[in-house]
């Protein structure tokens, strides 16, 4: 296995950037997942690792060595990329013997790959069929196998559970999941799910029209989203913005007013943020509690969602915006019920005019509501 590091990328296609100047790097070992909407440069990213694609400036480094101007073959990469490109006509075995035959490796060696590689993914008595003959997440383990037998030093997954059903696509997970772990290989892994993010990573890579915007463990993005991007993509339900004003500031607090004449009391120690100036408090849906408001002052039920194992509710905060609220089990609240809205006082996030998260410590000291203000 190998660290891959990449500095300073950029790719261009005439006058479009699609990647513009990035740095991270991928420890040995480390399953490292690429996220982002459609279109934000991480399968492009990934063409580039493993040379499909030249980059426009910057190093990639594979195990030490800069490898840009190597070709595929050359930098002890396997692919897997999203449609399964299986030869029809071969069965599962020779599918994936095919490429280290054509590299010219030794009849026992290859014998010995194959079998080791079904042994890993459940293949054996499968090794004599078609491709037609084989479901989706069995064709899928034939593409991993087929990359196994290769032995490289880092393996690259291009959205590989994208054409599964919703049923396979978590049974998939949890067997590459496995296969990293028995292996502990290099993988870098591109999805645009922030589930499949969230449930294989020990790192992602959070990418937005083509720049990164976070690099971090799971929970570290979850918990401490560095700006309102990857506060919104990271989560779901997605994370809910409201609209604050600064009414005060201390050298250790912000006063807040929300929607409504709602008002909190924000410990902020450090935080330049001067009074009357517009700010976005965010809060995660389950760290949202509901009490009975028999006022109506704060809120009221919109729509119900009932999962079975949860409930999502769709609240009009202030009367200005909806706000949601995951609860545990079946819901006990109805539709236009009024509600009071508790934010959990450990929970909340504050960001500035320019998206990022503020230097403070986003810590809650007080979350009153107050008699609604004109």
């Amino acid at each position: 296995m190998a660290r891959v590091e990449l500095n300073n990328i950029r790719k261009a296609y005439g006058a479009a950037r699609v990647i513009d100047d990035v740095s991270f790097t991928v420890e040995n070992g480390e399953f490292v997942v690429f996220v982002g909407p459609s279109g934000c440069g991480k399968s492009t990213l990934l063409r580039l690792i493993a040379g499909l694609d030249d980059p426009s400036g910057g190093d990639i480094l594979i195990a030490g060595d800069r490898v840009n101007d190597r070709l595929p073959r050359e930098r002890g990469i396997a692919m897997v990329f999203q449609s399964y490109a299986l030869y029809p006509h071969m069965t599962v075995s020779k599918n994936m013997a095919f490429g280290l035959e054509l590299a010219g490796t030794g009849k026992a060696t290859i014998e010995a790959r194959v079998k080791r590689a079904a042994e890993i993914l459940d293949l054996a008595p499968l090794m004599e069929r078609l491709p037609k003959q084989l479901s989706g997440g069995q064709r899928q383990r034939v593409a991993i196998g087929r990359a196994i037998v290769r032995e490289p030093r880092v393996f690259l997954f291009d959205e590989p559970l994208s054409n599964l059903d919703a049923a396979l696509r978590v049974q998939m997970r949890i067997e590459i999941a496995r296969l990293q772990a028995r292996l502990g290989a290099t993988t870098i892994y591109v999805t645009h799910d922030q589930v499949e993010a969230m449930t294989l990573a020990s790192k992602i890579v959070v990418l937005n029209a083509g720049r990164v915007e976070q690099v971090g463990a799971p929970l570290e993005l979850y918990d401490s989203p560095a700006n309102l991007f990857v506060a919104g993509f990271i989560g779901s339900p997605k994370m809910n913005f409201i609209e604050a004003e600064v009414t005060e500031r201390s050298d250790t607090s912000v006063g807040l007013r929300l929607p409504g004449g709602k008002q909190v009391a924000l410990q902020a120690a450090g935080s330049t943020a001067s009074p009357e100036e517009k700010l976005t408090l965010g809060i995660r849906p389950e760290h949202i509690i509901l009490r009975p408001d028999p006022a109506g002052q704060d809120g009221m039920v919109e729509f119900i969602e009932e999962l079975g194992d949860c409930h999502h509710l769709y609240v009009r905060f202030g009367g200005e915006q909806t706000v949601t609220v995951r609860g545990e089990g079946k819901s006990s609240w109805r539709l236009r019920d009024p509600v009071q809205l508790v934010f959990d006082p450990e929970r909340c996030h504050l960001f500035g005019n320019d998206g990022r998260a503020l230097n403070c410590q986003r810590r809650l000291s007080d979350v009153v509501p107050v008699d609604n203000q004109n």
